[in-house]
């Protein structure tokens, strides 16, 4: 969805002068020609689509190199509630903006791109408030899964991209204690996993920390060969990587691991208790993602009476078959 943005508004309309529109002044109420945007609307428009993309990129940087933007490649996300809170904000002045070019003053298709836009930051915000990452423990995309990816996908060809990959292979270690801090901060607020993916995290966890270093996922890029470096880069780049695994990641791992089998464990929800809803605020977190997964208005009960009709439509249809 992001790139779809993206493009569209870069490519939105026709250009012009928009140092006004940047400044937040009111977009023209005036109707375009038929198929036309009136320039100002649409350059405010795109450059709008562009920040909210670069923004994006810049609060996340690992989906910033899984797109293949290698900008960001030396930082992780900050997962403060200090950082939480200040893109929440950005977020809801940014819809402002974008909701404030009037839409009498763009063609058709930039219409939709406005929509689509709304449509996505709306989405940021659902999940902004739902908080799941707060208190969630994933074997599927928490750290000791996700992290590990990074050591495929963020490749190293030249020296600078060794760097890179170094300062965020010790950036790990702070983005981990800020999940620990969060984890700590939902317990006390009622807000817990399940005890099944607590359990599959330990395994995972116990299955890392008892390899020895030089066997861990995230070592590989030091075992590649850089024939064109200069051999100080590589042996530095080598040296790097294992220092950090040793007083960095490891340490860090091995702290999470504590916390979810000392702290979160003890008081993980059961299978009686697995839904959302069980969840303080879950309720109102269950229809807000039923809006951003499907875009329609619809409620829990709806939903649910939705799915049995269809189960009971597709066993009718095979019993007649």
């Amino acid at each position: 969805m992001g790139t779809l943005l993206m493009a569209a508004g870069c490519k939105t309309g026709n250009t012009g002068n928009t140092a006004s529109t940047m400044a937040g002044a009111p977009m023209p109420a005036a109707t375009a020609p038929p198929g036309t945007s009136e320039p100002a609307a649409a350059a405010a428009l795109a450059m709008l689509a562009a920040e909210y993309w670069e923004k994006r990129l810049q609060a996340d940087p690992i989906e910033a190199t899984i797109d293949g933007d290698r900008r960001y490649d030396d930082r992780m996300p900050d997962e403060s509630p200090a950082a939480f809170a200040a893109e929440t904000a950005r977020l809801q002045a940014l819809r402002a903006r974008v909701a404030g070019v009037a839409a009498g003053a763009l063609a058709a298709g930039d219409r939709v791109t406005q929509a689509l836009l709304l449509g996505q930051i709306d989405d940021d915000l659902s999940y902004g408030i739902c908080h799941l990452d707060e208190w969630s423990v994933d074997p599927r995309s928490g750290p000791q899964v996700s992290y590990l990816r990074l050591a495929e996908l963020q490749p190293v060809t030249t020296v600078a991209q060794g760097q890179a990959l170094v300062a965020r292979w010790r950036a790990m270690g702070p983005t981990i204690d800020q999940k620990i801090a969060n984890l700590r901060r939902a317990l006390a607020a009622g807000k817990v996993t399940t005890r099944d993916e607590v359990q599959r995290t330990l395994q995972q966890l116990d299955a890392m920390l008892a390899e020895p270093d030089g066997a861990w996922v995230l070592r590989g890029p030091a075992a590649v060969s850089h024939a064109d470096w200069p051999r100080p880069a590589q042996t530095s780049f080598v040296a790097d990587i294992d220092q950090a695994i040793t007083t960095v990641l490891r340490p860090a791992f091995g702290r999470y691991r504590d916390v979810i089998q000392n702290e979160i464990l003890p008081r993980a929800r059961d299978q009686a208790h697995v839904g959302l809803t069980n969840v303080p605020g879950g309720d109102d977190c269950y229809r807000r993602l039923i809006k951003v997964h499907t875009s329609l208005e619809l409620t829990p009960d709806e939903i649910h009476r939705f799915g049995l009709e269809e189960v009971a439509r597709i066993r009718a249809e095979t019993e007649r078959v």
